[in-house]
């Protein structure tokens, strides 16, 4: 029984690290919803230190954001940081807590069917499949 919960908890542990280094890498792969709730985490950064494109679209309603994409600026420079050392530091900080917040919200079934489709493996996780639903 330990050798199958230890299992699990490093399957658990790869897939998790796999969906974050695809989502730094590939940021468009998440869901455009996902982006509308990009927010500045302004502890010992100030929400000025982010870059301008940023800012405005953290500013939008989220009805606007809901209706739109996030551009491809945005991807860039949250990816990428920014102009200076506090811009980048800022902007790498929200992108990074945008993707841990999202991957802290999946359920396993879906954190499952994420990776695998990602994989394109295109299996999708059966009720009676949990304990070894990843390929």
């Amino acid at each position: 029984m330990l050798f199958r919960s230890q299992r699990m908890d490093l399957m658990g542990k790869r897939v998790i690290r796999n969906l974050l280094n695809r989502y730094f890498k590939h940021p468009r792969l998440m869901h455009d919803r996902v982006w509308s709730r990009l927010r500045s985490y302004a502890n010992d950064v100030g929400t000025d230190d982010l870059s301008q494109p940023i800012l405005s679209w953290i500013e939008k309603s989220m009805l606007d954001k809901e209706q739109t994409a996030i551009s491809n600026e945005c991807l860039e420079l949250l990816a990428s940081g920014g102009d200076n050392d506090l811009q980048k530091r800022a902007n790498r900080l929200a992108f990074a807590r945008r993707i841990i917040d999202h991957i802290a919200g999946m359920t396993d079934r879906y954190i499952a069917n994420e990776y695998n489709r990602l994989r394109q493996s295109g299996r999708e996780v059966e009720l009676q499949d949990e304990t070894y639903f990843f390929l």
